[in-house]
């Protein structure tokens, strides 16, 4: 079987095994609910522009990753599963772009068949791949426009005009998918321009940022942020005000926590692949193998040095920018980190180990995520599906807003929002019930387990599905 079809096999039963743990409600990271219950409501009212996050307009994020949510619920219906299965695409097809990319730096297939296997382990990448959240649009469309911003360096005339357009297109999106970090793509380009990597600096980057290459970035990427200027102006300045002051910002001393951090996700989340390159760089192969500056940016060539700028801006901005420092940050130059690890490994002679290593490590995660609502329970699963077969009547939620929302896509998007004209509320037991509430079911999760005086003790969360009732005994009529 030639590496392509091996590639394809690996990046099809990548996406079957993922593709079971998409109706997991955990694990989970980050703030996926936001997403979620806006493009539900997206679609219940009918407004595809202004996202709402239970009632209040959410302008904090662009707009293309609620149109990626909504276009599976709109494909396949509302489903907690439905509405992450577009990312699980756009996962699938960025390792397809891996192995064409990185056949860009090597001619031999074998290393882009291992930087397809490196990126399927990953856990950055898996965790992304399995929930709806900007990270991943991010990625992808960053890792295409550098993909293209390469071959524009590489082709001359107008292959390089057109690959310089798909390139800023791509950026575009990038943007209107989180923002102002879309733009990593054309600053590591700019960078490995001006740093000498592309002959003539001020010619370099006239060919490569055009006023017609800026402008699609603009257009694309700035369209809805006009639309919510021109619309909904003080809330979008209120919202950017209250994102940027939680979001930017950082102390000296939180640098250099950000410094310890960022070294251990980049070291602890790419396994195997950043740490099977620092064992090449230091083995006797790999010295043998000779690879040219890479300890200088300057002297790195096209592809590996746009993707070497890209991860060292990235890391910058996190460390000195970013108040809060969190392990998805770095998502969006994975990619670039397994494709220049991966290199150093293939020159080393260690790929065919490595790549073992890889799907291995990669099917113990998937391994994880399919087993773990099984071992802790799947209680939000069980009392929606109790109450869908057996009761008559809305549901609503006394949950927190993450769990309502994951309650919301359970149940088709029939959830009540406004729990008092539920017939049926979903509830977390603490305590005593107020007057009036008769339990339907309950179900309960392990929510720790831990070992304590020679035992291994375990705590668990109980949920609660209760009928409303109104004077006299009587269930409510919630239609009224």
């Amino acid at each position: 079987m030639t590496p392509a079809k091996r590639a394809g096999v690996l990046i099809a039963g990548f996406a079957v095994l993922v593709g079971l743990t998409l109706d997991n409600t955990r694990p989970y990271r980050g703030d996926e609910a936001y997403y979620i219950a806006s493009s539900i409501d997206m679609l219940q009212s009918g407004d595809v522009l202004v996202p709402r996050y239970f009632g209040e307009i959410r302008l904090q994020k662009p707009i293309l990753t609620y149109w990626i949510t909504a276009l599976g619920y709109r494909a396949a219906g509302v489903h907690l599963w439905s509405g992450r299965l577009p990312f699980l695409v756009l996962a699938a097809g960025l390792l397809v772009l891996v192995y064409r990319f990185s056949r860009r730096l090597h001619e031999d297939p074998e290393l882009a068949l291992l930087n397809v296997a490196l990126l399927a382990s990953s856990t950055l990448f898996l965790e992304a791949s399995r929930i709806a959240m900007s990270d991943l649009p991010l990625t992808c469309f960053t890792t295409l426009s550098l993909f293209f911003y390469c071959r524009a360096l590489e082709e001359p005339g107008g292959g390089a005009r057109k690959f310089s357009f798909a390139a800023s297109l791509a950026a575009g999106a990038a943007v209107a998918s989180k923002g102002p970090f879309g733009l990593l793509a054309p600053a590591a380009v700019a960078a490995f321009v001006v740093a000498g990597g592309h002959g003539g600096r001020r010619q370099g980057l006239a060919s490569l940022f055009s006023p017609v290459n800026v402008a699609a970035i603009a257009i694309v990427g700035g369209a809805w942020y006009g639309y919510a200027w021109w619309t909904l102006a003080q809330a979008f300045v209120q919202q950017a005000g209250v994102e940027s002051e939680a979001s930017f910002g950082v102390r000296p001393l939180s640098a250099l926590a950000h410094v310890v951090f960022y070294a251990g996700v980049i070291v602890a989340l790419h396994v195997p692949a950043v740490a099977m390159a620092m064992y090449a760089s230091l083995a006797r192969g790999w010295r043998r193998a000779r690879w040219p500056g890479i300890a200088r940016l300057r002297s790195l060539p096209a592809p590996a040095g746009p993707l070497a700028w890209a991860v060292v801006l990235c890391v910058a901005a996190a460390i000195l920018l970013l108040a809060r420092h969190k392990e998805r940050y770095l998502l969006v130059v994975t990619p670039a980190i397994v494709m220049l690890a991966g290199t150093i490994i293939h020159r080393a002679g260690l790929a065919r180990r490595v790549r073992g290593m890889a799907i291995a490590a990669g099917l113990l995660q998937v391994a994880v995520f399919l087993a773990y609502p099984h071992v802790v329970g799947r209680p939000l699963h069980e009392l929606v599906a109790h109450w869908e077969r057996h009761l008559e009547g809305d549901l609503g939620s006394a949950l927190s807003r993450r769990e309502t929302t994951w309650v919301e896509a359970l149940s088709g998007g029939r959830l009540t929002r406004d729990a008092s004209q539920a017939a049926y509320l979903l509830m977390e037991e603490t305590g005593a019930l107020p007057p009036g509430y008769d339990v339907v079911r309950a179900a309960s999760e392990r929510s720790r387990i831990w070992w304590e005086d020679g035992r291994l003790r375990t705590r668990w969360r109980r949920y609660l599905l209760v009928r409303v009732k109104g004077e006299g005994g009587q269930v409510c009529d919630c239609t009224s």
